[in-house]
């Protein structure tokens, strides 16, 4: 406090000496000054590379970076609260926009690696900033302006660089970075525009207030691209200080008019009931117990084990009857969300969730992945009904995933080949409600079969031997106790809560598995608030000391599962997408591994039949893996994997879960 006195005393001087010029009635003719400061670049971009400069980017979006500014500056009072400003000078507007890239990486080990791309640039702006200047209150004064500049020296420096494991490199170079570019940024504007506004405050440096310091902030948005063939725009955060001279006609001084006095009365003194009392009696414990109420030693220890999921592909698109329009639940997109989708994307999701972007899935995988890639699209209908015999319908169907493809992916007509007929090549059984709705359908068969190659993804699973958190305090309340609280957080978020009426009990008992947020992520501390309030709505608040937390990573165990062996109708027999999908389970199988297989079937058909028919699935894949069978069962459709009220949902029940357990050196 001591050292703001200063600060707070030359405010209040600078307020006074503001007022006095006000009471003169003195007219500021124009003003004239210089400033200087630094600027808090802001890029924001959505573009995978420069033209002709090679990159692996998935997107840059973001970056940053620091610049010095300076220049000079007029204003011309046109009222006593408006005044209309010229600003003309130089701004480094340099910076580096950086994406951050995670892939999976086989060392040995499925692990994560973590890739960072930035582009860097050096770019002066020789800019004028026409504005209006307006009085917002005594010193302080608003800005809106219009800033237009002519970039100088834009270069530029691309650099790939893998971050994490810190113990690989590059294979083409034996380095931990590679695509090393520099050079004149190309295609580069010759005119920038941008919308600003600030805040100023005038401290005034002599008695007639001719001459200020003055500090000020101000926030640029950019109107234009840094290059002509990219989005690319730059914002910045500017603070600055000026030093202003204000040329001003002098009024004559007014005479004061006498003070009045006014006489005071008296106060008169009263009586002032003491407040009811409302505190903790000592400081709140905290303990974290284990199922049987034990205390468990601190850090509280998360147990993370990884391991890598593999999702099938299902290359049918089902429809309504009698419709040809997308139902509601497949996951459509514009074509600007298309430009920044991957597959990468889909992390997390369900099975069914990123069967619902198979249509984009394949868009992405032919525009960047195999962009000579060609398709062959099927429409086919239910032959039933108000179906029968409709080719028009099914070809309907098939031009719907085709302008899809064609308008929000952009992928070549001539790529795309339509073929329709009644029931699929291979059907499902039309005796019932079931089979007749997956045969209302559009196949998708690629000439790369890569094209429906699963995807891979890791999963977390966290175990501790934790069960629960243990609060205690003991409280005063002369009003008495209303209700309490308990809240639990880590880094700003709220693990879990536990509320209660009346009195607040010897101990609460939050225990983990009632929280929300579930587990505890990362190893930042978990923070234990306790709330009372009294019959008089006044509460209080206490924090007990933090819970340390520790993440460790279970390296012991290699588990993959693979959900995607997905089978037709009343099929057994292994198809060549599934083939090939077992090749790469093959690599994946040591001598020293646990290989389960479990064969499942959906709801259609007798259960005895089903029971029989998931078996001879396993079987099957077993026989293919060269594991015994005695690692393989099935389970018939007695447990839905997926909901099969929906044809999709049925075929992805028609499958044979595989999970292999490698134990690490």
């Amino acid at each position: 406090m001591k050292k703001l006195f200063p600060f707070i005393l030359f405010l209040a001087i600078a307020g006074e000496l503001h007022a006095q010029l006000e009471n003169t009635g003195d007219i500021v003719r124009w003003r004239f000054g210089v400033l200087a400061g630094l600027s808090a670049n802001q890029y924001a971009a959505n573009f995978k590379g420069l033209p002709n400069v090679p990159s692996c980017c998935p997107s840059y979006s973001s970056g940053s970076g620091n610049g010095l500014l300076g220049g000079i500056m007029a204003m011309i009072p046109i009222t006593d609260q408006f005044e209309i400003g010229l600003r003309v000078g130089y701004q480094n507007i340099s910076g580096t926009l950086l994406a951050t890239e995670t892939q999976t990486v086989d060392k040995g080990k499925m692990i994560e690696g973590v890739f960072e791309h930035t582009i860097t640039t050096s770019i002066g702006l020789l800019a004028a900033e026409p504005s209006i200047d307006f009085t917002i209150m005594n010193s302080l004064s608003g800005r809106v302006g219009f800033l237009v500049g002519i970039p100088l020296g834009g270069t530029f420096t691309q650099k790939e660089r893998i971050v994490e494991p810190t113990t690989i490199v590059y294979t083409e170079n034996g380095q931990k970075d590679r695509l090393n570019y520099s050079g004149k940024l190309p295609d580069a504007s010759i005119i920038m525009a941008a919308l600003s506004v600030g805040l100023s405050y005038a401290l005034p440096m002599n008695r007639n207030e001719s001459l200020h310091l003055v500090p000020e902030a101000s926030y640029s948005y950019g109107l234009t691209n840094l290059m002509t063939s990219r989005d690319w725009k730059v914002n910045g955060l500017r603070f600055a200080v000026g030093l202003r001279y204000s040329f001003i006609d002098l009024a004559a001084p007014a005479i004061p008019e006498p003070e009045k006095f006014e006489p005071t009365t008296p106060a008169i003194a009263m009586d002032i009931t003491p407040q009811k009392q409302l505190k903790f009696n000592g400081p709140v414990r905290r303990a974290v117990t284990d199922s049987s109420g034990a205390a468990i030693q601190l850090p509280l220890e998360v147990k993370n084990l990884v391991s890598s999921n593999m999702y099938a592909l299902m290359n049918y698109i089902f429809f309504d009857s009698l419709s040809s329009e997308f139902p509601e639940r497949y996951h459509r997109m514009s074509q600007k969300d298309a430009t920044t989708f991957t597959p990468k994307m889909l992390d997390g999701s369900s099975t069914l969730q990123i069967y619902y972007n198979i249509l984009n899935i394949l868009g992405w995988r032919m525009k960047v992945e195999l962009p000579s890639s060609t398709i062959k699209v099927i429409g086919c209908n239910s032959n039933l009904g108000g179906e029968q015999d409709n080719r028009e319908l099914s070809r309907a169907r098939a031009e719907k995933v085709k302008q899809y493809l064609v308008d929000v992916w952009g992928i070549s007509g001539d790529r795309i080949s339509i073929q329709v007929r009644n029931l699929p090549e291979i059907p499902s059984n039309s005796s019932n409600k079931d089979g007749i709705a997956e045969n209302r359908r559009v196949e998708i068969i690629p000439n790369h079969i890569e094209m429906l190659e699963p995807l891979v993804f890791s999963d977390t699973t966290r175990t501790m031997s934790a069960s629960s958190i243990r609060i205690s305090s003991k409280v005063t309340s002369d009003a008495g106790e209303s209700s309490w609280a308990a809240e639990l957080n880590q880094n700003g978020r709220i693990l879990g809560s536990k509320t209660g009426k009346g009195k607040l009990p010897e101990t609460v008992d939050c225990p983990f598995a009632e929280f929300p947020q579930g587990l505890p992520k990362d190893n930042s501390p978990i923070d234990v608030k306790l709330t009372v309030t009294d019959n008089e709505m006044k509460s209080i608040t206490n924090s007990a000391d933090l819970i340390p937390v520790i993440q460790t990573f279970q390296q012991k165990m290699r588990i993959e599962k693979f959900n995607l062996i997905v089978f037709g109708f009343n099929v057994s027999a292994i198809s060549p997408m599934n083939q090939l999908i077992l090749d790469l389970i093959k690599k994946q199988i040591k001598p020293n591994s646990t290989v389960q297989i479990t064969g499942h079937t959906d709801r259609m058909g007798n259960s005895d039949y089903n029971q029989r028919l998931s078996i001879r699935r396993a079987a099957e894949i077993a026989r293919v893996l060269k594991v015994s069978e005695t690692n393989a069962n099935g389970v018939g459709g007695e447990t839905s994997l997926f909901d099969n009220d929906l044809p999709e949902g049925r075929f992805y029940s028609r499958t044979v879960r595989i999970v292999v357990e490698t134990p690490l050196e």
